[in-house]
């Protein structure tokens, strides 16, 4: 019997000393500020930021999947050497803030010496990343890039930060690519989502919604100053902004291709797509409802030193004051084989508003429903080119049920 009690004691015992184990096989580690690299491990999670962190030049920094990278006060992550932040689909890396309200500073490549291997961002979330302070630090929630292109950020999630510039990434002479990512509720002045000046990114197949650019700024979705960003493949939905819901470019070479841009919302002009100066070209993308309050609920172009070419797109159930579809100031964009039905205006020009006399858009093989009777040529005489086009009901195959951002578009992403 004695013997029993004896076994019965090994037992429990043995039991305390496993359950201890379990418990304890993860354990925080306190990160002081200065210099960091080798391996972060999960057994070594969370890793409790207590300063600003760097990897210096030529050294890595890498971390294992399902590590949380928790920043205790308002800290950043300078990246001189190079960074394998890689998680997986169900183990992902999170980089957050013990204070939300306070956030945490961001991951930073500034001026990175390019002699360093490419650094790689995947499956990662990247939260509450607040750039407050003065310039350059107001810029770039989550990631900010000055003059280093060699990163990847692929299938990511980058979800309520702030900025003055580029609530989620900030990017000046600098191209990374940015793909297969989620870019949602975030916030700044210009640039909600993402901020690219003079830089030529890659931008594709990211969900990017419900960013918000201030009142009287631009570039809900996306905001791009001169360059040559690829624009591909995004859902672009839900972003509000001065001009530009959805997208803003002044300047630079854009190519925007095989976007769903829809429910977007501008104060001013261009719910969807807000050009200004510049070469774009943009193709194959779906255009619905978006709103403006002033003009160009679908799209608004301008600028003397504008070429932009739109071909194959759909632009339907938008809505503005005037130019429910389209609106044109000093410009002459050519619009081949696109469709324009079921926009709205308040005021008129159901389709297009032209602001003057050199806005002279041209139309080849498009489906213009109303024709030119649908343009609100604002007291002037249309003199552009108007050739081969139809005015047919496209016969979509489930269009949302009426114009404007407060109508889901996002089913209209097979609409014909």
């Amino acid at each position: 019997m004695k013997k029993r009690n004896i076994h019965l004691s090994v037992l429990a015992i043995a039991s305390f000393f496993l359950q201890f184990l379990t418990f304890n096989c993860y354990s925080s580690t306190s990160v002081p500020a200065g210099n960091v690299s080798g391996t972060w491990t999960l057994a070594g999670s969370p890793y409790n930021i207590q300063g600003h962190i760097q990897i210096s030049d030529g050294t890595t920094l890498i971390i294992e999947p399902g590590v949380t990278v928790n920043f205790q006060g308002t800290y950043k992550l300078n990246v001189q050497g190079r960074l394998l932040a890689v998680g997986t689909a169900t183990d992902t890396i999170v980089f957050t803030a013990a204070n939300i309200t306070n956030g945490w500073r961001g991951i930073r490549f500034d001026n990175t010496p390019a002699t360093n291997d490419s650094s790689k961002i995947v499956y990662c979330k990247l939260q509450y990343g607040k750039a407050n302070g003065s310039d350059p630090y107001n810029k770039g929630g989550a990631l900010y890039f000055n003059n280093f292109s060699k990163v990847i950020i692929l299938n990511c999630n980058i979800s309520n930060c702030s900025a003055y510039q580029g609530g989620g990434i900030y990017c000046i002479s600098s191209s990374p690519i940015i793909s297969y990512n989620s870019i949602a509720n975030n916030s700044s002045g210009y640039a909600g989502g993402i901020y690219c000046e003079n830089s030529s990114p890659t931008i594709s197949n990211n969900i990017i919604s419900s960013n918000n650019a201030n009142i009287l700024d631009p570039g809900g979705g996306i905001y791009t100053q001169a360059g040559s960003p690829y624009i591909f493949n995004n859902i672009i939905t839900n972003n509000t902004a001065f001009n530009g819901g959805g997208i803003y470019c002044t300047g630079g070479n854009q190519t925007i291709i095989n976007n769903i841009i829809c429910n977007n919302t501008a104060s001013a002009t261009g719910g969807g797509i807000s050009c200004e100066n510049g070469s774009q070209t943009i193709i194959n993308n779906i255009v619905c409802n978006n709103t403006a309050d002033g003009c160009g609920g679908g799209i608004s172009l301008g600028g003397s030193n504008s070429t932009t070419i739109i071909l194959n797109s759909t632009f339907a159930n938008n809505n503005a004051q005037r130019g429910g579809a389209l609106s044109v100031y000093s410009s002459v964009p050519v619009f081949r084989n696109c469709v324009f039905y079921g926009n709205n205006a308040s005021s008129s020009g159901p389709v297009v508003f032209l602001y003057d006399e050199t806005s002279t858009p041209n139309f080849f093989y498009c489906d213009v429903q109303g024709g030119t009777s649908a343009f609100d040529l604002n007291g002037n005489t249309y003199t552009g080119t108007y050739q081969n086009n139809i005015d047919i009901d496209p016969l979509f195959v489930s269009p949302s049920a009426g114009s404007g951002a407060s109508f889901n578009g996002i089913i209209n992403q097979s609409i014909i």
